[in-house]
């Protein structure tokens, strides 16, 4: 494929704009006299023909793989051309009466000689034809049946599979649905729905009757091919049908409308959502991520639709207006924007062929995440899109900075429970930046409305919240919390606990009590405390036991150097020099102990502890 930066001095109106053309885009031959564009929809390839004795094609797709070029003889206008799936087999459409075909030479083991296929019937015209997906089938759609076949490019002949006699006016093969639509009636709007579910299977399911505003007199076709779009949205198949109404008084009641009909099964596909436009004219429609991009020239503007947020509701059909004001296209480069040249294929292709460009349509959804309100209807938005969570914790950190009422952040919590490790993200991305900002009191609601939407606490929520009441002296709620099992137990919250006993008396109790009912000895408890450098609650928790006469003093020194804190090892070693008063009548400690070490640390930090050479001249 090749790729064109759009412009060397760009206009860049990208940053501006919820919807952007690509920053690349593919090049190639203008239309001309001599030079005709086909762009087959199925494998996104652009086929570029240069006529004049020996016809130059120029292959260009998404990928390498699915770019090439070659010459062939020169047999005529060429009304239609597409590679099948894996690119073995090029398919030419030359007459209404006949489709010829011709094997890649990739494939050195088939002939590359040229094949071709007549309709089944004399009397009927080829309107075109589609590969399906599956393997190397193919349909020719005639204006009196689907006729379907299997392309056997070793034997050079195809194979007829099925035959579905109907009058035809116009058909759309989209292979992310496997639907075939095939209009038919003298208005058009009767659609009848074919599913291809595999190599050589198709089903035709009930046929279906499209509303039309005004039906013509006398009757004429007046549903276009145009007008229709298949889609995949929200996992369903959609039929997608732009209703003009035509001038009338009431600009309001002649704008032009979206209707969307879902397909469900085998039975008869159903009107479900109409997107109001408030606007008439020439419309084009784009898919990006489920959202309907509606194109409307004349304004030069594009509106986009969401039909998985909720909307107004009718008898069964919901009305969805754009979700917000109309957007204009951004693009890096000086180009026309909404030109009359272009066209739009699914799901976001937009082909100008009179300047040789083709770009893909591209959503900015953090740019959309500024614009859409209520904050309910933002983040419902925005579970809807793909790989948004960062976008969604942006939003959360937003609408929690505003200080929006609890009410509605009890409702957005409740809509961002099921999102994998969310309280772990909401601390780090949401609450701990904004510890500072907000008002805590307001916060620590907004924590408490996120609790009661999860069955468990993760540890740093909970020592987030500890740590925000705290800050508020809240020390009897902090008491609450922690009482009735609210918060949990963990062996962090504990240690807090432990110190914030000289501020609040009970809290070494509570501490105590968590660390038992986690399932901690006297043993374990003093461990955890020191190996959480919490050396000074660790000899508290000694001393309430009452065993602070065998205790190791090394432990204790050791872990009070690791501290690095000189006033925790200054404490923590005078202790023990009392102890070795109390015991033994000396400040020595005992060869045994081996704490020679400790004891040249203090003198290191400190000097000579009296105590150390009072009792060293009398044992001299």
């Amino acid at each position: 494929m090749e790729a064109i930066s759009c412009g060397t001095e760009p206009v860049d109106s990208t940053s501006t704009s919820s919807l952007c053309l690509s920053e690349e885009a593919i090049r190639f031959d203008p239309a001309s006299a001599v030079s005709r564009v086909f762009f087959d929809n199925a494998n996104e390839q652009l086929f570029s023909i240069r006529s004049g004795g020996v016809t130059g094609v120029v292959v260009k797709g998404p990928n390498e793989d699915r770019s090439c070029s070659f010459t062939m003889d020169d047999k005529g206008e060429i009304l239609s051309v597409k590679l099948c799936p894996d690119q073995s087999v090029m398919a030419i459409q030359r007459s209404r009466k006949s489709v010829e075909f011709m094997n890649s030479p990739q494939f050195p083991e088939w002939n590359r000689g040229e094949y071709s296929q007549a309709c089944k019937a004399k009397s009927a015209s080829i309107i075109g034809f589609a590969w399906t997906g599956f393997g190397t089938d193919i349909i020719f759609v005639t204006d009196q049946s689907v006729e379907f076949y299997e392309v056997q490019p070793a034997r050079k002949c195809l194979r007829y599979i099925k035959l579905y006699s109907m009058q035809v006016n116009w058909f759309i093969y989209q292979p992310i649905t496997n639907y075939l639509l095939v209009s038919s009636g003298i208005l058009g709007n009767v659609l009848h729905p074919i599913y291809f579910s595999g190599q050589g299977m198709c089903t035709r399911h009930s046929k279906f009757e499209v509303d039309l505003p005004v039906v013509p007199k006398p009757p004429k076709l007046c549903l276009l091919d145009r007008d229709v779009s298949l889609c995949r949205i929200y996992g369903k198949s959609r039929v997608v049908v732009l209703r003009h109404k035509g001038n009338t008084s009431s600009s309001r009641s002649g704008a032009a409308e979206i209707v969307v009909y879902t397909i469900d099964g085998a039975t008869p596909p159903r009107k479900t959502n109409i997107l109001k436009l408030e606007v008439s004219g020439r419309f084009a429609i784009n898919l990006i991520d489920n959202l309907i991009i509606v194109h409307h020239q004349s304004s030069k503007t594009s509106q986009i639709f969401d039909i998985g947020l909720e909307g107004h509701q009718e008898t069964n059909i919901v009305y969805h207006s754009p979700i917000v004001a109309p957007e204009v296209i951004g693009c890096k480069g000086d180009f026309e924007l909404y030109s009359a040249n272009w066209v739009v294929f699914q799901p976001n292709i937009i082909i100008d062929a009179k300047i040789g460009l083709l770009w893909r349509l591209t959503l900015n959804p953090e740019r959309l995440s500024h614009l859409i309100r209520p904050a309910e209807r933002l983040i419902d938005f925005l579970l809807l899109r793909k790989n948004c969570q960062k976008i969604i914790l942006q939003s959360m950190k937003r609408i929690v900075a505003e200080e929006t009422p609890l009410k509605t952040i009890a409702t957005i919590m409740g809509k961002i429970a099921h999102i994998e490790r969310i309280s772990e993200k909401l601390v780090s991305e949401v609450f701990e930046p904004l510890s500072d900002e907000v008002d805590k009191s307001y916060l620590f609601g907004v924590f408490v409305e996120h609790i009661r939407t999860k069955d468990t606490i993760c540890d740093n929520l909970r020592d987030a919240m500890v740590a925000n009441l705290v800050d508020q002296n809240k020390f009897y709620q902090l008491h609450q919390f922690l009482q009735y099992h609210i918060l949990g137990d963990s062996k962090p919250i504990a240690c807090q606990l432990l110190d914030l006993a000289p501020r609040y008396t009970p809290a070494q109790q509570l501490a105590l009590d968590m660390l038992y009912r986690l399932g901690s000895t006297h043993e374990e408890t003093i461990e955890t405390l020191l190996n959480n450098g919490k050396v000074i609650s660790a000899l508290k928790v000694v001393q309430a036991q009452g065993n602070q006469d065998t205790v190791s003093a090394r432990k204790f020194l050791e872990a009070a150097k690791q501290t690095n804190d000189p006033s925790i090892f200054y404490s923590v070693y005078r202790f023990f020099v009392q102890r070795n008063i109390t015991l033994r009548n000396s400040a020595l400690f005992p060869k045994g102990e081996m704490c020679q070490q400790y004891v040249a640390h203090y003198k290191t930090l400190f000097g000579d502890c009296l105590e150390m050479l009072a009792a060293e001249r009398n044992e001299v």
